[in-house]
């Protein structure tokens, strides 16, 4: 997990870097020996995001950094989601995320996405946690149960004492998440946006990102 280091999530990963980092995480997808990690119960519990970036041809040419055309083209896939990333030209940097958490739990067919993040360089402390129903989708006769499909239903947004609920009925937000590699600690999986992340167990009690 070095390679993802210093790379802010993902966010100041170069083209090279990520291109890189994408043929070491599809080695260690080959790793994998929970054959159904949609059915395993490691997969539940809170994850806190440790990289993620829109997937590359490994063998694609890179250069060793994005230009700001790439950059602003990729921002929906980066660590903040639109939804941070929609208000960072307005608010000039004024935002930042602190730690991405993503909560499952498939006994109970829920799923949370949590964004915590500082304003006013940390002035006021803040989070977006959305929130869904997470179900294990069908595999075909044979193959892996590595998928579980996500709809989001509504988010809830807090800056420092004050909380919002918002219904998300207005807007279909659902997708599914791909578990590609598994274990008591990590995390390797691709979602329907075309991207990969890694992420790192968490005791119960624990916010913060590693």
């Amino acid at each position: 997990m070095r390679a993802v280091s210093n790379t802010a999530r993902g966010k100041k990963a170069t083209q090279q870097q990520r291109a890189s980092i994408l043929r070491q995480l599809e080695a260690l997808e080959k790793c994998n020996t929970v054959q159904n990690p949609a059915e395993s119960d490691l997969l539940c519990g809170k994850w806190a995001l440790l990289y993620q970036a829109p997937t590359v041809s490994s063998g694609q040419s890179s250069s060793s950094s994005s230009s700001d055309d790439d950059m602003e083209s990729n921002r929906g896939e980066t660590t903040e989601g639109p939804f941070l990333a929609a208000f960072q030209p307005l608010t000039k940097g004024l935002i930042r995320t602190q730690a991405n958490l993503q909560i499952i739990d498939l006994p109970a067919g829920r799923v949370q996405n949590k964004a915590q993040f500082t304003v006013a360089n940390g002035r006021w402390k803040g989070a977006l946690n959305i929130l869904g129903t997470a179900v294990k989708a069908e595999a075909p006769a044979g193959t892996s149960v590595d998928k579980v499909n996500v709809q989001f239903d509504a988010f809830v947004l807090t800056l420092g004492s004050i909380s919002w609920k918002v219904p998300l009925t207005w807007v279909e937000a659902k997708g599914w998440i791909q578990t590609t590699y598994l274990d008591q600690d990590f995390r390797v999986g691709r979602g329907d946006k075309g991207s990969i992340f890694v992420a790192a167990k968490l005791p119960d009690d624990e916010e913060q990102s590693p």
